[in-house]
């Protein structure tokens, strides 16, 4: 029985060499599809946090021309209304025409940017 076991195991030995070299070809060419494929989602990665980061400042900016528009709202409406309206407060109109513009420019460099958070 183990003359039989023997040979078996030479026998193996004859064929599973030539497999191991087939099987170490193999893991070599997917060696480098693997470190490619990982390069790709790291690239995707970077890139998906790249726009984040990008609507994240897009947010901010939003918000300050919308908070600046509307406490030169507010001034221009206190200016006004202690004047009972007899008073034209021409440096809250001034401010709050540069803050309409100020909005309305960005508002509109949003609608002209397809990758913008706000719409």
């Amino acid at each position: 029985m183990t003359r039989t076991i023997a040979v078996f195991l030479i026998s193996i030995g004859s064929w599973a060499s030539p497999l191991r070299a087939e099987l170490s070809s193999v893991t070599g060419r997917l060696r480098p599809a693997a470190e490619q494929e990982r390069a790709l989602a790291e690239k995707a990665k970077q890139q998906e946090r790249e726009l984040q980061s990008r609507q994240e400042i897009e947010l901010r900016q939003f918000e300050d021309r919308f908070n600046g528009l509307v406490f030169a709202l507010a001034g221009f409406a206190k200016e006004y209304n202690q004047g009972k309206g007899m008073v034209w407060p021409h440096r809250e109109a001034d401010k709050l025409r540069k803050a309409i513009r100020q909005f309305q420019s960005f508002e509109k460099s949003m609608r002209d940017d397809p990758t913008t958070a706000i719409r």
